[in-house]
């Protein structure tokens, strides 16, 4: 699944980044970090997402090298509860 087919709220762990731009590198989109699709562009030409406790913006034409596995339920509670001890850091 690509992370542009994320719903907004859902959370996905990235398994595969393709010809990753340095830039998207630098801002922490790595594999096997978890993220959390915030919302789509209304052009659908960006996303919103978070990810290490920081709100990212990418091109969806970025964002469609993205390969992640959607996370059950389980593994969403936990990512939440890491992600809020991350920021009150």
């Amino acid at each position: 699944m690509k992370l542009t087919e994320l719903k907004p709220n859902e959370k996905a762990l990235i398994t595969r980044i393709h010809n990753a731009p340095v830039k998207m590198l630098e801002m922490g989109i790595l594999e096997g970090i978890r993220v959390q699709m915030i919302k789509h562009s209304p052009l659908q030409k960006m996303i919103l997402l978070r990810a290490n406790g920081n709100l990212i913006a990418l091109p969806q034409q970025v964002a469609q090298r993205v390969v992640v596995r959607p996370l059950n339920e389980d593994e969403s509670l936990y990512c939440e509860k890491v992600l809020s001890e991350y920021e009150e850091i």
